[in-house]
């Protein structure tokens, strides 16, 4: 079966529902960790396969990052690529992570206590 990029776009489509936000949420299976999965030859994650759908190839190194920050959102305006920095920047900017929390933590002694752990 050759998949065009109609038929790509109808399976997105029909497996997402449009939110009041705009964003399409995938709603067919979801992995572990909160994404959509699609079972879709080319393409695992639902996100990745629509960015791949609509925008086009993903450079090697990079990965697709939400900026409405729904993990499992599918629509290819919600998206960008980045970097895994890029990433970790966009949640420290919105919130999402605090790093002088982290770092404070790993100041107390929780990574030196791992370390020894192991040994």
């Amino acid at each position: 079966m050759v998949m065009t990029r109609d038929y790509n776009e109808e399976y997105i489509r029909s497996r997402s529902v449009e939110t009041e936000n705009g964003c399409w949420e995938w709603s067919r299976s979801i992995t572990k960790d909160g994404y959509g999965q699609a079972g879709h030859p080319t393409e695992k994650r639902a996100h990745r396969l629509s960015w791949t759908i609509y925008k086009g190839p993903i450079p090697m190194f990079e990965i697709i990052c939400h900026k409405c920050d729904n993990q499992l959102c599918v629509n290819p305006e919600h998206l960008f690529i980045g970097s895994h920095a890029d990433n970790l920047r966009d949640a420290v900017s919105k919130g999402r992570i605090d790093l002088k929390a982290r770092s404070a933590h790993a100041r107390k002694g929780h990574l030196k206590q791992r370390s020894t752990e192991t040994k």
